[in-house]
């Protein structure tokens, strides 16, 4: 990224973060956003398809070191199990933004084989979305401070 380590963090601290990272191809009805910190809450109803129910998510923020990183962990949601470590690395006048997943599907052992790749490859198209809409907010933020 185009920037410190700590203003990168301070992008995801900001509110409208989340809504602005969410591609445009998910239906997402935000319901609580709360923040970053230890304890935020965030919930919101998740559409996968005009075809099926929206699906609750309800996440909470844990790890959260200012400038470095927060974790968001599933409550309740579309995965038997989700942790997601959002991390900044500082790279001399830029930095590193590295999202790491940790999941499991619903019924995994017959999931992974049917939808493994298939939801790996959409996460992948996601977050590829969020790092490239971060990477422009940052540049167009540098343009005018």
């Amino acid at each position: 990224m185009p920037v410190s380590a700590a203003r990168l963090f301070a992008w995801h601290e900001r509110p409208g973060a989340f809504e602005r990272l969410t591609p445009p191809w998910i239906d997402l009805n935000v319901r609580r956003m709360d923040g970053v910190r230890d304890g935020d809450v965030a919930e919101f109803d998740l559409s996968p398809s005009a075809l099926l129910p929206s699906i609750r998510w309800r996440a909470v923020h844990e790890a959260y070191e200012p400038g470095v990183g927060f974790t968001d962990v599933q409550e309740r949601g579309p995965f038997a199990r989700w942790t997601h470590r959002h991390s900044t690395i500082p790279e001399d006048a830029h930095s590193l933004l590295v999202d790491t997943l940790s999941y499991e599907l619903p019924l995994a052992r017959w999931s992974h084989s049917l939808l493994g790749r298939f939801v790996r490859a959409e996460l992948t198209r996601q977050f590829a979305y969020r790092h490239r809409i971060t990477h422009a907010d940052l540049t167009m933020h540098q343009t005018y401070d």
